[in-house]
């Protein structure tokens, strides 16, 4: 992963023998020892940099990301209706507590890691993981409900990413 960092880096960065330089993202599929199973590696990276794209990624790879492309398998209609039967239809979602619980899923149960990677105070946070379960009625605590909030968030930010690419 560090080598896609580091060739993303230098493909990005200006020149002033060559010009400006230019916008990347990587896909990383799986590791492929056949034609048939490099044409699935290259699928997966494929899909790896779509959903990437829609979640703010630059380097996106396969292995990482599983969860997020099943969800992106999913007929848009059951994603609408997943988004609005957990969200409420509660159209004015606020990024902050959003960014928060998205966190908390990265490092579930580890307060400390939240609060340091978000650079707030750990009582911050438990406040903002209490005011999710106010909002939503979801507990954070409980993987079936941190699972169905975290799903239609994921949902919500693909969704979202594709009407901005669309308009």
């Amino acid at each position: 992963m560090s080598f896609c960092e580091k060739l993303a880096d230098h493909l990005e960065a200006a020149d002033v023998h060559k010009g400006p330089g230019m916008s990347v993202r990587v896909g990383i599929g799986c590791e492929a020892n056949s034609l048939p199973s490099l044409a699935q590696s290259a699928r997966l990276a494929r899909e790896a940099l779509d959903v990437g794209r829609g979640l703010g990624l630059r380097i996106c790879p396969s292995n990482a990301l599983r969860a997020e492309m099943l969800l992106s398998y999913i007929s848009p209609f059951h994603q609408r209706q997943h988004i609005e039967q957990t969200l409420h239809n509660v159209h004015k979602i606020d990024d902050e507590l959003s960014d928060t619980f998205l966190a908390w899923c990265r490092n579930p149960f580890s307060a400390g890691k939240v609060a340091q990677e978000l650079s707030i105070h750990r009582n911050t946070l438990q406040y903002r993981l209490k005011k999710i379960k106010e909002i939503w009625g979801l507990d954070p605590w409980d993987f079936h409900d941190c699972f169905t909030l975290w799903s239609a968030l994921i949902l919500r930010k693909l969704e979202r990413s594709t009407q901005e690419g669309e308009g």
